[in-house]
């Protein structure tokens, strides 16, 4: 299963956002019901995680979300979200890479920004006549 992190505006709300690592799909699909469809903002594929299943993690988010679950007019249950057990659970959630965010580089020294900038400095200027 993909693993995501993202933050969770609470009840939609700008002003009460939360951060959550490490969600299913799944979980995220769990907290779009709760929350709002765009109360999950800022996501971010971290890495696979091939020991959950699908029976575990539905007894994690039962577990986690179940009562709040109960309260939705309409829902009432896990299985009217993620639809019922032996239905595969969401792997992915669309619209998102699914490829761990890449690692930033190194930091420029200041001796590598010196040189670009004399190198920058040599270069022949542009003429007015180039750009007609």
């Amino acid at each position: 299963m993909q693993l995501y992190n993202l933050t969770v505006r609470v009840g939609g709300s700008l002003f009460n956002e939360v951060p959550l690592a490490d969600a299913t799909a799944a979980e995220v699909e769990v907290l779009r019901r709760i929350h709002g469809h765009d109360a999950m903002v800022r996501i971010v594929a971290t890495k696979e995680d091939a020991r959950r299943d699908d029976e575990s993690e539905r007894a994690r988010l039962q577990q986690r979300y179940g009562r709040a679950l109960m309260t939705i007019k309409g829902v009432g249950t896990l299985d009217a979200v993620l639809g019922v057990r032996g239905v595969p659970l969401p792997k992915a959630i669309p619209g998102v890479d699914s490829a761990p965010a890449p690692k930033r580089g190194r930091p420029a020294k200041p001796d590598d920004i010196k040189a670009l900038a004399e190198e920058t400095a040599s270069a022949d200027p542009i003429g007015e006549d180039e750009f007609q």
